[in-house]
């Protein structure tokens, strides 16, 4: 049989429950409504970042396709042979 104890990792479940001790110790310390400042400052920005992203990807998207050479054999830049 496979010893359980030698295999044992921590679970993210674990984690979990670290970062929410974390968390309850970090709001306890300072107060709920500066850490409430800070989320929502960074969802603000988090929200800004992906809008900006979007906006710049949807331009690229929709600009007209250049037409470009197809490079073959004889297409150097030294006009046609």
């Amino acid at each position: 049989m496979v010893n359980r104890r030698r295999i044992a990792k921590p679970s993210v479940a674990l984690w979990m429950l670290v970062a929410v001790a974390d968390a309850a110790l970090l709001v306890a310390s300072v107060g709920l409504i500066p850490v409430l400042l800070v989320l929502s400052g960074g969802t603000a920005v988090t929200v800004a970042a992906v809008a900006a992203y979007r906006m710049t990807v949807s331009e690229r998207a929709s600009a007209e396709a250049r037409v470009l050479p197809a490079g073959g054999r004889w297409s150097g830049g030294r006009g046609e042979r």
